[in-house]
């Protein structure tokens, strides 16, 4: 049995919740197409396992979305709020999402082919739940609550 290790530091925790859960690579046509080039003289497709379908929310940096969090940010020079999140990366929207402890800071999610990185936790972001980052309360709200599956790309087994 070969063991594939996610992109992601800390990755492993993935693996082994994906080996003992029975998940597998799904390389169909409901999985992201994102291709790379493993050499200069060779492309593989790259392979994803879905962690299932998670219930997709969002929020902004705002009192109402963070609660005590949203409140007295630091400002840069400009005159807008720095967002920090959980794991101390700043928060970005089209980047940053909130997700279970059970996935590892710094793990790329693939939402309708868009990757993410979990940058952030929250108070109700627990099992099948993920929470986008966006920088206006209006937008956050407009998104609104969607179930979608949820992907994490596999690395390639450069040993053989």
């Amino acid at each position: 049995m070969k063991l594939y290790k996610i992109v992601i530091v800390a990755g492993l925790l993935l693996t082994a919740i994906s080996l003992c859960i029975g998940l597998t690579a799904n390389t169909d046509h409901h999985a992201p197409t994102i291709t790379e080039q493993a050499n200069p003289t060779e492309t593989e497709k790259t392979q994803y396992v879905s962690l299932g379908k998670y219930t997709i929310t969002a929020y902004c940096p705002c009192a109402k979305c963070c609660g005590a969090y949203g409140m007295h940010r630091p400002i840069d020079s400009d005159g807008n709020q720095i967002v920090y999140t959980a794991s101390g990366a700043e928060a970005i929207q089209g980047v940053t999402v909130a997700a279970d402890s059970d996935i590892p800071y710094g793990t790329t999610l693939y939402i309708d082919d868009h990757p993410y990185i979990v940058q952030d936790r929250g108070g109700g972001i627990k099992g099948n739940r993920i929470d986008i980052y966006f920088d206006r309360h209006q937008d956050a709200l407009n998104y609104g609550v969607q179930v979608k599956e949820v992907w994490v790309e596999m690395a390639r087994d450069y040993d053989n």
